[in-house]
């Protein structure tokens, strides 16, 4: 291994590349994000925890809890709403003893006053208006339905550790994105956009 690296022969590592602006646009302008269907939306939840959340693999988007949420919704009178997410368990924060020293992260996103269709805020209130009212507890993703209602969209089974693995990928692929895009790339645009 060490000639075949000295040759250049496997040196160049595959890393998450940063998702640029208008890289995201194509996926709003082609439909993969957006809040017209039920894929769409649940695409558009996930890309958005990820990107404004900093969250990096499937098992932190699959840890996401509907009851008790990790995620609320905090309006209050004569200001923006927003979005206020507390972690719990995550890769730099695992729990256990340890942990007890470290602060776990509470991020704030505000509602998007100059693009209304882009809005987080809005989504995420859409989402929740359109999930079943028998959702699993444990799960904040769930799967679309083939044939939504007006006023349900998903059905009350948990998308899959494996598929949310995949997610940001396989939207970057839909949209005929080049690169290496994954889950990993979303915590990656977010550090670089702070």
């Amino acid at each position: 291994m060490k000639r075949l690296t000295a040759k250049g022969l496997g040196a160049i590592l595959k890393k998450a590349e940063c998702i640029e602006i208008d890289e995201e646009e194509t996926l709003w302008s082609k439909g993969i994000l957006g809040d017209h269907s039920p894929s769409s939306l649940l695409n558009t939840i996930f890309y958005m925890n990820g990107l404004y959340f900093a969250l990096r693999s499937g098992k932190e988007h699959r840890q996401l809890r509907y009851s008790p949420c990790q995620i609320k919704i905090i309006e209050k009178e004569r200001q923006i709403p927003y979005l206020e997410f507390s972690e719990e368990i995550s890769k730099n924060n695992p729990g256990g003893l340890k942990g007890r020293k470290i602060t776990p992260k509470v991020v704030k996103h505000y509602a998007n006053l100059e693009k209304p269709h882009h809005c987080f805020v809005r989504i995420f209130k859409k989402y929740n208006r359109l999930c079943p009212e028998n959702r699993p507890s444990d799960a904040f993703y769930l799967k679309p339905m083939s044939k939504p209602r007006e006023d349900c969209w998903f059905t009350p089974v948990a998308v899959g550790h494996n598929t949310l693995r995949q997610m940001t990928k396989t939207m970057f692929k839909m949209g005929e994105i080049k690169g290496v895009k994954t889950n990993h790339s979303l915590q990656t645009t977010a550090a670089t956009r702070l």
